[in-house]
């Protein structure tokens, strides 16, 4: 269908359905994008900030570059898991976390 687009979530991808190549099947539908970080557990999504994880995140950007996606990367995590951080902390770490995914 010509409306139907799809939203990449690289923490679901890896904890979910690790094997399945969403980005070869639908990334001509790309629209935005799910960025977060866990350890590949099943059914443990834990939203972490990226490379507190496991995650391999260069498969991920090449996905993009071969869908032709040159939207944002959008975080999807929160600070519940780093008290030792200030807001501001968490924040300026994030950016660049994501930032270093750019430039992958």
């Amino acid at each position: 269908n010509a409306h139907v687009r799809f939203c990449y979530d690289c923490g679901h991808a890896h904890c979910f359905t690790m094997n399945v190549p969403f980005l070869d099947f639908y990334g001509d539908k790309l629209v935005c994008t799910h960025i977060h970080d866990n350890h590949g557990v099943r059914g443990e999504d834990e939203h972490l900030l990226p490379f507190d994880g496991n995650i391999d995140y260069a498969p991920v950007i090449r996905g993009f570059d071969r869908a032709g996606f040159a939207g944002t990367l959008m975080l999807e995590t929160t600070n519940e898991r780093y008290g030792d951080m200030t807001p501001d902390e968490f924040l300026k770490t994030a950016y660049e976390r994501i930032e270093r995914i750019s430039k992958l």
